[in-house]
């Protein structure tokens, strides 16, 4: 009887310390796009979009969806997500989440990933937008405006191009 308490009592304590310990840096390295929702608790939602995995950005009743057609693969879409959100968005939210060391640095090591072949030379924001080019690149990642109201989901798709040329150097 003894033996099962203590049994108990180990398992009891491996549960709680892994609920409740800080999430790491390494964490926050392998996957930003929780960090995300770390820092904005509910804002990031993985979801299936008619058959696709997608990843919904919602830090209020609106969103952006980005969704895999091409089957990228979810490392892949959680790096355009973050990329796009890190550089990109207009959420202001996510001001604050830029001041943060480890999410800058989430940026430089996905930008850095050899399968992306960006060059070294390249500024930061440039290499990011190139990514994001390649990626949405014959629909393989599309980006959407989604708005809650009311019980009702509308859903626009944006433009990833014409949007990027909006958006400062």
């Amino acid at each position: 009887m003894k033996l099962i308490k203590l049994i108990f009592i180990i398992v009891f304590a491996l549960v709680f310390i892994g609920f409740c310990a800080p999430k790491s840096i390494n964490w926050i390295q392998t996957d930003p796009v929780s960090a995300i929702n770390e820092f904005l608790p509910g804002s990031v939602k993985l979801i299936n979009e008619n058959g696709a995995d997608a990843i919904e950005f919602c830090p209020d009743n609106t969103c952006d969806l980005f969704v895999d057609m091409k089957q990228v693969g979810r490392e892949t879409l959680s790096d355009f997500t973050f990329i796009f959100l890190y550089f990109f968005s207009d959420f202001s939210v996510l001001n604050e989440l830029r001041k943060f060391p480890e999410l800058a640095e989430s940026a430089e090591r996905i930008l850095s990933k050899p399968k992306y072949n960006l060059s070294k030379e390249e500024k930061t924001k440039d290499k990011a937008r190139r990514l994001l080019k390649c990626l949405a690149k014959g629909d393989k990642i599309m980006l959407y405006y989604v708005c809650y109201d009311e019980g009702f989901r509308a859903k626009e798709k944006m433009e990833l191009n014409e949007l990027l040329k909006t958006i400062p150097e």
